[in-house]
């Protein structure tokens, strides 16, 4: 499990976390606040678990960093560790802009545009700034030209046609299409919902009171029953679906405050991909 945080790379050099300091920083920034905040539930129990979590993350970036000779980026991990600092036992930590620079604790120094084999949430093989995107270094939000061969990503604004082997347009809302064709967000239905032999056409999130066919179908997140609702707020119930507004949890079917996100931020720095 990763909760990604790292946004842009800009920190104060103060602020910067050496590769000699990683296990001090992060039980310092996780284990002391993590048993600070009121947690229903935490990812370690006692402090010497969290110690020893920080203590296998260290040895984790020493040892991918010598396999795949990335290089490791002090500022980064500072980046998510002030975040965390930041938000004391608030529930909600603000969501980093996707086309800001990306952060990679441990990147490599393959050029834009060049061949590349390895991304993970927290490092690349490309240099700092770049995602490795269908084996090519490219920088966030990247969005190639119609026509460019694929294998199955092509940013946000086109899709990969896997017959064609390239990148095409995505269908526009009403336009015809299949599950792949419409835009991020949007859903391939039956111009009729309650005709399925009629033609499917891409059709966006359905807005406040508009009728829905699951929550995932309302720019609310909700759809209780048959029509677009405000998720439920402190106090209220939320047996029916099990989903509260944001900063909120479904605790015994009643909305409460959600737990602070340092409560879950101990899994954060785990490498879950390999």
């Amino acid at each position: 499990m990763a909760i990604v945080l790292a946004g842009a790379c800009e920190l104060e050099p103060s602020r910067d976390v050496p590769l000699d300091e990683v296990q001090t920083r992060i039980e310092r920034s996780l284990c002391g606040r993590s048993f600070e905040c009121p947690c229903r539930m935490r990812d370690v129990e006692t402090m010497q678990q969290c110690q020893s979590f920080a203590a296998e993350f260290a040895e984790n970036v020493l040892e991918r960093a010598r396999r795949r000779d990335l290089v490791w980026d002090p500022t980064c991990l500072g980046v998510d560790l002030e975040r965390i600092d930041e938000s004391g036992c608030d529930s909600i930590l603000d969501t980093p802009n996707p086309c800001d620079p990306v952060c990679h604790y441990l990147h490599g120094s393959i050029p834009e545009g060049a061949e590349c084999n390895y991304q993970s949430s927290q490092a690349s093989d490309c240099s700092q700034g770049l995602r490795c995107v269908d084996a090519r270094c490219r920088p966030p939000c990247w969005t190639p030209e119609v026509g460019t061969p694929c294998n199955f990503d092509c940013g946000p604004q086109l899709w990969c046609d896997e017959n064609l082997g390239s990148c095409q347009m995505r269908a526009g809302p009403g336009e015809s299409c299949d599950l792949e064709r419409c835009p991020i967000g949007w859903a391939c239905e039956s111009l009729d919902p309650n005709d399925p032999t009629t033609p499917r056409v891409c059709k966006g999130p359905a807005e406040f009171g508009e009728p829905c066919r699951g929550h995932v179908r309302c720019q609310t997140g909700y759809c209780p029953r048959g029509y677009c609702e405000e998720r439920p707020g402190a106090g209220e119930s939320c047996a029916q679906a099990q989903l509260c507004a944001l900063g909120l949890d479904c605790v015994d079917d009643v909305c409460e405050q959600g737990q602070a996100a340092v409560c879950i931020a101990t899994s954060f720095p785990y490498y879950d991909d390999e």
